[in-house]
């Protein structure tokens, strides 16, 4: 009889213990972990505009200038825009003032987490002051006359990644004449060189 008892709370503690066992829940997978990380200005990266300021001094003229880029992976379209002022001495130009606008493709040849390169050939129209000097003959009167030009332009530059989306360089740009056999009154350098200063959004 006590055999029989013994065996009969066993089967019950035994049933018991296993309802016990499955009434505890799975342990809870552990939260997947992600690793965040703030990657440098990249205008190729992640902005898809990009706007450019230039500043600098020729003989003492001031030169500024823009651009504007819609940016695609490592190149873009856009235009720009450069004045040179002009600067005269003993009633000579010895910069002559330019006013000039267009389109232009940049491209970025070089670039990574450090420095960009990018070279962006354009096409545009600029206005040379005093860009024609002829002399009277008869007289020795000397005139001057604005020229205008149908101008391909060439810039070249290298920039320096700060932080946030502002990048900052040297920038050097040059113009052609194709056209306008009159310019013979130009006085300036065959290329400029600016402080370029870039900001994409």
């Amino acid at each position: 009889m006590k055999m029989i008892l013994a065996t009969l709370v066993l089967a019950a503690s035994t049933t018991a213990f296993a309802q016990a066992k499955k009434m505890v829940p799975p342990p809870a997978k552990p939260a997947p972990t992600t690793v965040s990380s703030t990657p440098s200005y990249s205008a190729s990266s992640h902005s898809t505009n990009e706007i450019t300021g230039n500043f600098g001094f020729v003989a003492g003229a001031i030169t500024i200038g823009g651009t504007y880029v819609k940016q695609m992976s490592d190149f873009g379209f856009g235009g720009y825009a450069f004045i040179q002022s002009s600067k005269d001495k003993n009633n000579q130009a010895i910069v002559s003032g330019v006013t000039a606008f267009g389109a232009l493709v940049k491209v970025n040849v070089y670039e990574n987490n450090a420095i960009r390169a990018y070279l962006a050939p354009g096409f545009g129209f600029a206005m040379i002051k005093d860009g024609a000097v002829t002399t009277n003959q008869v007289t020795g009167e000397t005139k001057k006359s604005d020229e205008n030009l149908i101008s391909p332009t060439f810039k070249m530059g290298v920039q320096y990644k700060t932080q946030g989306n502002l990048i900052i360089g040297l920038e050097r740009m040059q113009f052609a004449n194709w056209l306008n056999d009159s310019l013979s009154g130009y006085q300036g350098p065959a290329e400029y060189y600016t402080v370029a200063a870039s900001f994409g959004f």
